[in-house]
Protein backbone atom coordinates (compact mmCIF):
# COMPACT_ATOMS: atom_id res chain seq x y z
CA UNK A 1 0.00 0.00 0.00
CA UNK A 2 0.88 3.35 -0.71
CA UNK A 3 2.52 5.73 2.32
CA UNK A 4 -0.17 7.89 3.44
CA UNK A 5 0.15 11.75 3.96
CA UNK A 6 -1.65 14.09 6.22
CA UNK A 7 -2.26 17.65 5.55
CA UNK A 8 -3.04 20.41 8.31
CA UNK A 9 -6.48 21.94 6.90
CA UNK A 10 -5.91 25.68 8.46
CA UNK A 11 -5.08 29.12 6.90
CA UNK A 12 -4.51 29.63 11.18
CA UNK A 13 -0.62 29.98 11.56
CA UNK A 14 -1.21 29.90 15.51
CA UNK A 15 -2.25 26.12 14.82
CA UNK A 16 0.48 25.33 12.40
CA UNK A 17 3.13 26.41 14.71
CA UNK A 18 1.26 24.02 17.49
CA UNK A 19 0.64 21.31 15.54
CA UNK A 20 3.74 20.80 12.59
CA UNK A 21 6.27 20.10 15.20
CA UNK A 22 4.12 16.72 16.26
CA UNK A 23 6.19 15.58 12.58
CA UNK A 24 2.66 13.75 11.57
CA UNK A 25 1.73 16.27 8.73
CA UNK A 26 3.38 15.73 5.34
CA UNK A 27 1.92 19.50 4.40
CA UNK A 28 -0.34 22.42 4.78
CA UNK A 29 -3.61 22.81 2.82
CA UNK A 30 -5.73 26.35 2.39
CA UNK A 31 -8.62 27.44 0.74
CA UNK A 32 -9.97 31.26 0.47
CA UNK A 33 -13.09 29.87 3.03
CA UNK A 34 -10.54 28.77 5.47
CA UNK A 35 -8.48 31.94 4.97
CA UNK A 36 -10.65 34.37 5.53
CA UNK A 37 -11.90 32.45 9.11
CA UNK A 38 -8.31 32.55 9.98
CA UNK A 39 -8.15 36.61 8.92
CA UNK A 40 -5.95 36.14 6.11
CA UNK A 41 -5.84 38.05 2.95
CA UNK A 42 -6.43 35.87 0.14
CA UNK A 43 -3.69 36.93 -2.07
CA UNK A 44 -0.96 35.81 -3.84
CA UNK A 45 1.44 38.52 -2.14
CA UNK A 46 0.14 36.64 1.14
CA UNK A 47 -0.19 33.28 0.15
CA UNK A 48 3.16 33.66 -1.01
CA UNK A 49 4.52 34.60 2.63
CA UNK A 50 2.18 31.92 4.24
CA UNK A 51 4.09 29.20 1.65
CA UNK A 52 7.18 29.81 2.12
CA UNK A 53 6.46 30.21 6.70
CA UNK A 54 4.84 26.71 5.91
CA UNK A 55 7.77 24.87 3.43
CA UNK A 56 10.21 25.70 6.30
CA UNK A 57 7.65 23.39 8.74
CA UNK A 58 6.92 20.58 6.10
CA UNK A 59 6.97 19.17 2.67
CA UNK A 60 4.18 20.78 0.75
CA UNK A 61 1.87 23.33 0.70
CA UNK A 62 -1.48 23.40 -0.67
CA UNK A 63 -3.70 26.44 -2.15
CA UNK A 64 -6.63 26.91 -3.85
CA UNK A 65 -6.66 29.27 -7.05
CA UNK A 66 -9.74 31.58 -7.60
CA UNK A 67 -11.08 32.85 -11.10
CA UNK A 68 -14.52 33.18 -12.64
CA UNK A 69 -12.95 31.21 -15.33
CA UNK A 70 -10.72 28.38 -16.26
CA UNK A 71 -7.98 31.12 -17.70
CA UNK A 72 -8.12 33.21 -14.56
CA UNK A 73 -7.73 29.75 -12.24
CA UNK A 74 -5.14 28.63 -14.62
CA UNK A 75 -3.59 32.53 -14.14
CA UNK A 76 -4.45 32.43 -10.47
CA UNK A 77 -2.57 28.86 -10.03
CA UNK A 78 0.56 29.52 -11.65
CA UNK A 79 0.94 33.03 -10.39
CA UNK A 80 0.11 30.98 -6.73
CA UNK A 81 2.91 28.33 -7.41
CA UNK A 82 5.77 29.76 -8.38
CA UNK A 83 7.90 30.46 -5.77
CA UNK A 84 8.14 26.32 -5.55
CA UNK A 85 6.14 24.65 -8.19
CA UNK A 86 7.47 21.31 -6.63
CA UNK A 87 6.32 22.29 -3.39
CA UNK A 88 3.51 23.99 -3.60
CA UNK A 89 0.55 22.02 -4.94
CA UNK A 90 -2.50 24.44 -6.24
CA UNK A 91 -6.52 23.01 -5.96
CA UNK A 92 -9.27 24.24 -8.19
CA UNK A 93 -13.05 23.87 -7.26
CA UNK A 94 -15.23 21.31 -8.58
CA UNK A 95 -16.78 23.25 -11.01
CA UNK A 96 -16.55 22.81 -14.90
CA UNK A 97 -14.44 25.49 -15.03
CA UNK A 98 -12.48 24.37 -12.20
CA UNK A 99 -12.30 20.98 -13.95
CA UNK A 100 -10.64 22.89 -17.36
CA UNK A 101 -8.43 24.71 -15.12
CA UNK A 102 -7.13 21.60 -13.45
CA UNK A 103 -6.72 20.03 -16.83
CA UNK A 104 -4.62 23.33 -18.12
CA UNK A 105 -2.21 23.29 -14.77
CA UNK A 106 -1.75 19.59 -15.39
CA UNK A 107 -0.62 20.43 -18.63
CA UNK A 108 1.62 23.30 -17.59
CA UNK A 109 3.42 21.05 -15.46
Amino acid sequence: RGKGRLFLDTANTDEWQELLPTGIFHGVTTNPILLERAGQPCTIENLHIMAQKALGMVDEFMCQAWGSTAQEMVDCGMQLSEPARDRIVIKVPVTMEGVKAASLLIQAG
